[in-house]
């Protein structure tokens, strides 16, 4: 790992059905606009506030996906990190 002799704690957690996990790397919110603007996680926080919650949310898939279109647009295609993005519904 990135820490040698690091030590972790292993818990088990409940989570609620209806739930929805986002996991993604820096490169989500570190992509820049031509202003350079960070995208960051407010935009990607209205997003999945948007997108993710309640009655009218999106299926993983599609969720991951806009995701992925809305970064690319914001940042012109002009990415300098790799963009990764994982989406669970429970």
């Amino acid at each position: 790992g990135a820490v040698r002799q690091a030590t972790f704690e292993e818990l088990s957690v409940e989570i609620p059905e209806g739930t929805t996990l986002l996991m993604y790397t820096d490169g989500i919110t570190e992509a820049r606009s031509a202003s350079s603007a960070f995208f960051g996680p407010e935009r990607l926080g209205e997003m999945v506030r948007q997108y993710g919650m309640g009655e009218k949310a999106l299926s993983a898939q599609s969720l991951a996906d806009r995701l992925y279109k809305k970064v690319r647009k914001f940042a012109e295609d002009r990415l300098n990190d790799d963009l990764s993005v994982l989406v669970v519904r429970f």
